[in-house]
């Protein structure tokens, strides 16, 4: 082992150094908006989402490709170099106002298109991480996909507190010089951990990937990877569009801002560890229990998105002046469900498929995924809003009974009715795969 190798495998409570470090690459490749964030603006245009979703397919595709056919060095390496150039380009436009906005849209431009390439990595940051362990109980995968989820999870809040104070910028607006101080620390670190990894990644990631026969025949014919990528279809199609308004409820709340960032630490920091804690002792004993937990949550993210673009939560009269605080206090609370959910798809896929036939599944989910935000950005009712899909409650005038409320919509009943399929789905098929590895 090189002097690198035996610092990358030093262990900090239990994680390898190198570890941390592919799991903060799995948790910036939440979404590639959040670069748009960061360029000083808070909104995508459709031309801007269609050219984004092309690279990102293409991205994935060659990623997997290259995990493949080459040693997993390199596709977990490449993308810390992209990931600096992005953060690095787009800081640049706020240095000095001689750019001209043509100048600014480019830098910003090359800047997203590089987050994107690199946040196509994830999935393989996911399911290559800790390579090196022969095997790991299950109540200890419980507990490092938990605390990568929530630290994703304070990663997108920070973002879309930034987003909410752009709200309103105009096409070409430039971010405050003071970005550069995150931003290129930000993207120094990236530089370095590429180096880190290629000099002090364990032997495992630098072996050629094994040759397997008939590999993607045998992954279809595992009804649990059909229907997760089927439930990709119909989350995304149905979810995809009203994201961003989604997000944009929790820091636009009728409240002070030190009270909402009070909610968030309350829910995301310490429900979320309360709700960590729990969990991991539960699947010392029950290995069934995180993934059948998370199914029966139900369609948390559905309900979140209701609450949060349907006004609904805009005005509680029985709770008078505490309503803005219950009103977000929910919203915070069904996105704890849906990280848990989150969590607990993972584990299915763990627990069911080995590492190869794991990244051969989130890499198909992906470019399915992609494909759908894309379609959905052009056919779907919600591309735009929460549109019929999650109608605006504030407009039912009672005097006209049912017609004119959320219940006389068809797209809110068959977007409701996909997510609850998903559910059915979840519970059918992971009854009938086996509990573990092949």
């Amino acid at each position: 082992m090189t002097a690198m190798q035996i610092k990358l495998a030093r262990e900090i409570k239990g994680w390898p150094v190198y570890a941390i470090i592919l799991a903060l690459g799995q948790m910036l490749g939440a979404t590639s908006f959040q670069i748009t964030l960061l360029s000083g603006q808070n909104y995508q245009g459709d031309l801007q989402l269609y050219v984004l979703g092309c690279i990102f397919f293409v991205a994935s595709l060659v990623w997997y490709t290259l995990f493949r056919f080459k040693p997993s060095i390199y596709v977990l390496v490449y993308p810390w170099v992209f990931f600096g150039l992005a953060f690095f380009l787009v800081g640049v436009p706020s240095i000095s106002d001689s750019f001209s906005t043509l100048s600014h849209d480019i830098l910003t431009s090359i800047a997203t298109w590089c987050y994107a390439i690199a946040s196509a990595a994830a999935f393989l940051y996911f399911g290559l991480n800790f390579g090196e362990e022969a095997g790991a109980a299950t109540e200890v995968w419980t507990m490092r996909a938990c605390i990568v989820q929530g630290s994703q999870q304070i990663w997108v809040t920070a973002l879309w507190y930034w987003g909410h104070r752009l709200n309103g910028a105009l096409p070409g607006s430039k971010a405050p010089w003071w970005v550069v101080i995150m931003l290129w620390p930000l993207s120094i670190m990236c530089f370095a951990f590429a180096w880190c990894l290629l000099q002090g990644l364990p032997d495992y990631y630098r072996q050629s990937p094994p040759k397997v026969p008939n590999f993607i025949r045998t992954l279809f014919r595992r009804k649990l990877v059909l229907w997760f990528l089927a439930s990709e279809i119909l989350r995304d199609y149905w979810l995809s569009g009203p994201y961003g308004r989604n997000w944009s409820f929790l820091w636009n709340a009728f409240m002070p801002t030190w009270a909402i960032l009070l909610l968030v630490i309350v829910f995301f920091i310490g429900v979320w560890g309360l709700m960590l804690y729990i969990l991991t002792n539960l699947s010392k004993t029950h290995t069934w229990f995180l993934p059948v937990f998370a199914v029966g949550l139900g369609a948390p993210r559905w309900c979140q998105m209701l609450w949060g673009t349907s006004s609904l939560a805009l005005y509680i009269p029985w709770a008078g002046k505490v309503g803005p605080y219950l009103g977000t206090s929910l919203w915070l609370w069904l996105g704890v469900l849906d990280a848990i959910q989150g969590v607990g798809l993972g584990m299915i896929l763990l627990q069911t498929l080995s590492r190869l036939h794991v990244c051969a599944t989130l890499a198909f989910a992906q470019l399915i995924g992609c494909i759908c935000v894309m379609v959905a950005r052009a056919t779907a009712p919600n591309r735009i809003g929460p549109g019929s899909v999650f109608p605006d409650a504030s407009k039912w005038d009672f005097s006209r009974g049912l017609e004119g409320s959320p219940m006389a919509s068809g797209p809110f009943w068959i977007a409701m009715i996909c997510q609850l399929v998903i559910v059915v789905g979840y519970f059918w098929f992971y009854r009938k795969e086996q509990l573990s590895r092949p």
